[in-house]
């Protein structure tokens, strides 16, 4: 299969978190639609990529939490610690298969620099 541009990932990233915070796996999910022939392995590092340049430009932040509930705490990840969350497969697993479920969220910022 073919490489996506780094812009094409961000864009699926941004489409998820538009309206509501989303779970890293449904970017994965939304993924498999867009190039359906790629490797676990090759979305999940085209998407680690695209992530850290987003949380670089400050247009999404990531969170976690113990479910996927709403009421559950959201819990902000410190530098390191994200760092190394977008490097591990359970990153990008749904909270129910694994402790904890990682989120991004659009910011301000992101609403208004990203070109739709």
């Amino acid at each position: 299969g073919s490489v996506p541009r780094d812009r094409d990932v961000e864009y699926v990233i941004m489409e998820s978190v538009r309206e509501d915070e989303t779970g890293l796996w449904e970017v994965i999910w939304s993924m498999n639609t867009q190039w359906p022939s790629a490797t676990d392995v090759e979305k999940r590092h085209w998407a680690a990529t695209a992530v850290e340049a987003l949380l670089a430009r400050g247009w999404v932040s990531l969170f976690k939490s113990r479910s996927s509930e709403a009421q559950q705490p959201k819990l902000g990840l410190s530098e390191a610690e994200l760092r190394g969350a977008l490097l591990r497969k359970e990153t990008w697993m749904a909270p129910s298969d694994v402790p904890w479920g990682y989120y991004a969220r659009i910011t301000d910022k992101g609403h208004r620099e990203f070109k739709w």
